[in-house]
């Protein structure tokens, strides 16, 4: 206990020590000057905001938009149909049911899939040093059977993307 009480009272005395050294060393301060009223600065036009670099980068928003395509006969579309709602040309189509940063998590929706009888396959790319799994359904030629596969996948709450790929 002996050591305890001078362990204490010795750090507390050098302690003061240091406090009272740096206080003998500190500037003293001088009285403040008056401060002059500040005089506003000449107020520019506004320029016009440069354009976003990242969206100059990233091409997919302009790609994406042109690579959907409507299959008629959807519930909100019988509503109301775009002007362009013509029957998509023949090819075949490709549904894509999410893309994933974990492979793990690719597979979990592929698997759900497969729980529904709907058979998918995961693709893995690469872009901008970042690897994705995309989960993809198809290909599928007949535009019915993309529907109907639409139709199942939204009673489970589950969006797809449909991209036309060849001819």
């Amino acid at each position: 206990m002996t050591w305890l009480a001078a362990g204490l009272v010795t750090g507390l005395l050098l302690a003061a020590l240091l406090w009272l050294r740096m206080e003998s060393q500190a500037p003293a301060m001088a009285p403040a000057a008056p401060v002059a009223p500040a005089t506003p600065l000449p107020v520019s036009p506004v320029e016009p905001e440069a354009p976003d670099p990242l969206r100059e980068r990233f091409q997919f928003y302009d790609l994406l938009p042109r690579q959907e395509v409507v299959v008629p006969g959807r519930a909100e579309e019988r509503r109301a149909p775009p002007p362009a709602a013509a029957a998509p040309p023949s090819g075949q189509y490709m549904l894509q049911a999410g893309s994933f940063r974990r492979h793990a998590d690719a597979d979990g929706v592929k698997a759900r899939l497969a729980m529904l009888g709907i058979q998918a396959s995961i693709e893995s790319v690469t872009l901008e040093g970042s690897e994705m799994h995309r989960v993809r359904i198809g290909p599928l030629r007949d535009t019915a059977e993309v529907e109907r596969v639409r139709e199942r996948l939204s009673r489970e709450q589950i969006d797809v993307f449909v991209q036309r790929v060849g001819d």
